[in-house]
């Protein structure tokens, strides 16, 4: 008589352990940091250029060196004034006037014209009268940066003495940055920055200013968009990071006062309706 099959029986396994997931650090926490004696140099290294000792920082967006000189090879990367890598550089050593080369640029002082002061003096009183912004569209050719640089040094000294800013302003340009950012650099030291803050950014490099949540890492008094018929496309990239740095949705008080500039503020029907939702 064949006996009973025995049952077959399946040992239990315990579990494998998991292993604790290692952190990768955020973007936010990737950041420079200096030990005692040493200080942070935020580099403006160009697309796949060499930079020996340096390293890029996802939190910045940017190359940086740290150590207590910045090294012959690398002092061709030194940042300029009123650049992104000057502000970030300016905040991780712990105060503004830390930068490479000191806070201000050099330039031959220009003497305004009688059309730029009474521009000016226009884009002040709709700062007075609580406007969020003004249309500044002039001619071509009539100095339109010279009279927007007087206005916004005149608006943040005004905030100053009534407790209500901090002296910070941003400056948006036109294509190539290679050409319009060092004009806004020269305009700035010709006429006078005022002691102020100043960030002079193309439209390329606006993502910089805004956090992983989408919203804007800085405050700034006031924003000069210049050439803003770039910003007529609603739904492009650079038009949707535009209005988060311009916090329109935000309340007049806590918005910027924005000066829009362009001389071609109707080249286009579309044109009015995105001109008129960047000051409203």
């Amino acid at each position: 008589m064949p006996g009973r099959a025995r049952r077959k029986t399946t040992a239990t396994r315990k579990p494998a352990a998991r292993k604790p997931a290692s952190k990768k650090p955020s973007a936010a926490q990737d950041l420079p940091e200096a030990s005692a004696g040493q200080r942070i140099w935020v580099l403006d290294v160009p697309y796949r250029a060499p930079a020996p000792g340096a390293k890029y920082y996802k939190g910045i967006k940017a190359y940086a060196y740290v150590g207590t000189d910045l090294p012959t090879e690398l002092a061709t990367y030194a940042n300029k004034p009123y650049s992104y890598a000057r502000w970030a550089e300016d905040e991780l050593n712990g105060g503004v006037g830390l930068g490479t080369a000191g806070m201000g640029a050099v330039a031959v002082a220009k003497q305004p014209r009688q059309e730029q002061l009474e521009a000016a003096a226009a884009i002040v009183a709709a700062h007075a009268a609580g406007h969020r912004g003004f249309l500044l569209a002039d001619d071509p050719g009539v100095g339109k940066t010279g009279s927007a640089v007087l206005a916004a040094r005149e608006i943040l000294d005004a905030q100053i003495r009534d407790g209500k800013g901090s002296g910070t302003a941003l400056i948006t340009v036109d294509r190539p940055a290679q050409i319009t950012i060092p004009a806004w650099r020269d305009a700035l030291a010709a006429f006078g920055d005022g002691g102020h803050r100043w960030l002079i950014m193309s439209p390329d490099q606006l993502k910089k200013l805004l956090g992983g949540n989408g919203r804007p890492k800085h405050h700034f008094d006031v924003i000069i968009n210049d050439e803003a018929q770039q910003f007529r496309h609603l739904t492009a990239q650079r038009t949707q990071y535009q209005r988060r740095i311009n916090k329109l949705s935000a309340e007049p008080a806590k918005a910027p006062f924005v000066i829009t500039v362009t001389a071609t503020p109707g080249h286009h029907p579309g044109v009015m309706r995105s001109v008129w939702q960047c000051l409203t």
